[in-house]
Order: C-alpha cells, then sequence, then structure tokens
C-alpha cells in the first residue's frame, strides 16, 4: 500500500485514461494508485511527445515549494511551458525553448532532474529536437499548442500542498 505517498507521478502515454469495465466506476491507472493509498496522480489523457512532456515535468517539479499545491505546480509549469508572458524563463520562443532544452539535457547527464531520471531514450530525443526545434515546432511560442501540454492532469487530492508551510500536528 502507499499510505504515505503524496503524490504518483505516471509518464506513460494516455496514463491517465479511465477504461469503462461495466462496473459502476471507471478504472485505470489513476485508480489503482488512488485506491491503494496515493494522495494524488498526475498523468496523461492522450499521447504527448517526449520534448515537451520531458521539460513540462521538469518544470512541474521545479514549481513545487512550500504551499503550492500539486495543481498549481502543474498550472505553473503549463503556463511557463505555453511561452505565458510574466512566467520567470517562459519560452516565449525558440530560443528561450533550446536554452531550456539544453539546460535539461545537461542536467540530465549530471543526474539532477526534477525527481527522477530521464530514460536513454527520451533524452536522445531531445538532443535530436535541439538543431531542429524551429521546424518541429513553427509556432511562437514553440510550445503554445495545446497538444503539448493540456493532456497533463491531476487526479485525486491535488489541491493541498505538497510541502505544507507549517508542520502538521498529528
Amino acid at each position: 500500500l502507499m499510505e504515505r505517498t503524496v503524490l504518483t507521478r505516471l509518464n506513460g502515454c494516455a496514463s491517465g485514461v479511465l477504461q469503462d469495465w461495466g462496473s459502476k466506476n471507471p478504472e485505470g491507472l489513476p485508480t489503482g494508485f488512488l485506491a491503494a493509498g496515493s494522495g494524488s496522480v498526475v498523468s496523461t489523457l492522450w499521447p504527448v511527445d517526449d520534448l515537451p512532456s520531458a521539460l513540462l515535468l521538469d518544470r512541474f517539479h521545479a514549481e513545487m515549494k512550500p504551499g503550492v499545491t500539486i495543481a498549481q505546480a502543474l498550472c505553473r509549469a503549463v503556463n511557463w511551458l505555453r511561452g505565458c508572458p510574466g512566467r520567470d524563463g517562459a519560452l516565449t520562443d525558440v530560443t528561450a525553448a533550446k536554452a531550456a532544452v539544453a539546460d535539461l539535457i545537461r542536467r540530465a547527464q549530471q543526474g539532477i532532474v526534477g525527481h527522477g531520471q530521464i530514460s536513454e531514450p527520451v533524452l536522445q530525443h531531445c538532443k535530436d529536437c535541439m538543431d531542429n526545434l524551429s521546424f518541429l515546432y513553427p509556432q511562437t511560442p514553440p510550445f503554445s499548442g495545446p497538444a503539448h501540454w493540456a493532456a497533463h492532469i491531476v487526479q485525486g487530492a491535488g489541491f493541498s500542498p505538497l510541502f505544507p508551510t507549517r508542520p502538521v500536528e498529528s
């Protein structure tokens, strides 16, 4: 059981899709993790390209700070990826996106990415995309389209801070 697990992150394509197997409630991977005791699950509703997904999830972990809810951290990461004005270092153009990808690759090679590792195939995909970002993602900002960010969702207790601002009374 996962009683002390606050957050489970599923990186598989369409990992958040629920299936109707004829029972009262649709079921899927998030349902199983929540039933096992995880407080919340971050997953995707459809396949998302590895590069924007890696950037988004890395930023998601960077946004998780004391007093910030899981949903707020995901929302902030989405706005950063979309290139929304006012977000610190937002990916507003290809130059900013290339810098973010280069930083992600550098930190991945040093083993200091987010709260986990980036698999070698995903890391290689990020490297392959570097020189062709303006061709692969021609819109400005490069990841502004909802196909790159809207699939990521929070299920469960996403409105609770991951790190409380004060100690929790027991």
